[in-house]
This record gives C-alpha cells, sequence and structure tokens, in this order.
C-alpha cells in the first residue's frame, strides 16, 4: 500500500496581530493560487474541503485566534502545504501552548478501515503521543488514563476546552491526529514530518492483517489491564468506548 491511496488535510492555530493580518490573508492566498476561502464570523464551522480555509478560532484564548486549514490533498500536496504555512505562521503569527497542529488523515476509498485501538497502541508504543510539551494538557493521550489521568481532571478540561484526546476516530477509514503543536511548533517542521511519515505507516498498518509483533504488544496491554487497579481500568474502557 502506497501513499497514493490516502488523502490529508492539516490544521493550524495561531494568533495574528491587526495590523498584518491583511498581508498574511495575500501571502496565503498566493499559496494556494488564489482559492482561498475567508469566513471571520464567529464561531463559523464553514469550512470547503476543497479550498484552503481562514477562519476565527474561539477556543483559543485571545480574540486574534485564528485557524488556516488545508484543502483536501494528496500527501506530497500536503508536505508543501505545511512548509509554506509554517512559513507563514514564522513570519505573521504566534503561537502558544493552547495552538495545535492537526493531521488528518483517510482513505480515498472510503470503504477503507482501520482498527483504531491497534492504532492507538501502536501510536503509543511508537511514542509518538507525548512529544510536544505542555499542549499535551489540551490534547491528551488516552493511554496515560491507565497510569496515571484522573477522570474527574479529565472531565473539566474537556468541558473548557472541546474536545481534548490527542487521536480521535472520525470514521472508520479517518482519523484526526492531534498531538502536534504548543508554543513554537512553527520551529519545528523536521519533527512535524518525522512524526507524520511514522502516523502514516501506522495508518496503514492498522487496516492490514496483524503482524506478530502487534499480536506480542497487544498481549502486554492487556496484562497491564488485568494487572492495574480496577477503577483505573473502567475508566480507561469506558474512555476507550467512546472512539472504537
Amino acid at each position: 500500500m502506497n501513499n497514493s491511496e490516502l488523502q490529508f488535510g492539516c490544521e493550524f492555530e495561531l494568533y495574528v496581530g491587526e495590523h498584518n493580518e491583511e498581508e498574511l490573508k495575500e501571502e496565503l492566498n498566493k499559496l494556494c493560487n488564489n482559492e482561498l476561502h475567508i469566513n471571520l464570523a464567529e464561531d463559523s464551522l464553514d469550512n470547503i474541503d476543497s479550498l484552503m480555509n481562514y477562519k476565527k478560532d474561539s477556543s483559543l484564548v485571545y480574540p486574534s485566534g485564528r485557524e488556516i486549514s488545508t484543502p483536501i490533498c494528496s500527501y506530497n500536496d500536503l508536505k508543501q502545504f505545511i512548509i509554506g504555512i509554517i512559513g507563514l505562521v514564522q513570519k505573521f503569527g504566534k503561537t502558544n501552548n493552547y495552538t495545535g497542529l492537526h493531521i488528518h488523515m483517510s482513505f480515498i476509498d472510503k470503504s477503507g478501515n482501520i482498527d483504531f485501538f491497534r492504532f492507538m497502541l501502536l501510536c503509543e508504543y511508537h511514542n509518538l503521543l507525548d512529544n510536544w510539551g505542555d499542549r499535551n494538557k489540551y490534547s491528551m493521550n488516552i493511554m496515560n488514563v491507565l497510569s496515571y489521568l484522573d477522570r474527574e481532571e479529565a472531565e473539566k478540561i474537556k468541558d473548557r476546552k472541546g474536545r481534548v484526546w490527542s487521536l480521535e476516530k472520525r470514521d472508520n477509514h479517518y482519523v484526526e491526529i492531534r498531538t502536534m503543536g504548543g508554543d513554537k511548533y512553527e520551529d519545528k517542521q523536521e519533527q512535524i514530518f518525522t512524526e507524520l511519515d511514522k502516523f502514516i505507516d501506522i495508518f496503514k498498518e492498522s487496516s492490514l492483517k496483524p503482524t506478530e509483533d502487534y499480536l506480542q504488544i497487544l498481549t502486554k496491554h492487556q496484562e497491564l489491564l488485568a494487572n492495574c487497579d480496577p477503577k483505573k481500568r473502567e475508566e480507561f474502557l469506558i474512555a476507550i468506548a467512546e472512539f472504537c
């Protein structure tokens, strides 16, 4: 299976000052060949998947919060969009621990199907879920429920900031990866691309027959579940039920 069977999108959260917003929009319009959709209405959910989108982001802590989202695109186009938009964030924007960078990944063929629990477990095994510092309390690792996460604390954060888990199942063929972001994420291009490629490998693997290596990882996880505190196990299984 190669990347031509997949399609992608990416969302960039940032803050933009009034004095340079018009210039940012002009540069962003050039980047997408004059196919920019702008909607600065409050709480707008209006995205056009075939276009680049620029809108207010009311989930951020300041009124200058904005979101740039790419059109649905190929892997190669995604990489070029990431390079270009990161450059614009460096030039015109600011980021902090609230701003995220989200990757959308799906099969073009909607009949494709991934084992989402397998996807989560392999992402954790390959250390992809805890690499972005303080942002993790706004995009939390579901696997941490087993070790230290207090469910009541998680619900408080979820009520305040909306969806907070670091991986989200959008459909049987479609996931959203919310692990990346945070203060100065625009300066971490190499890390973004390294992790993106690993996520893609795991996504594809999670649609195939389980390997012996994965079955060993799963067995160890099942042993952890069996031996952990019953309350933690119940919390984990309740949380997992939201996804799978």
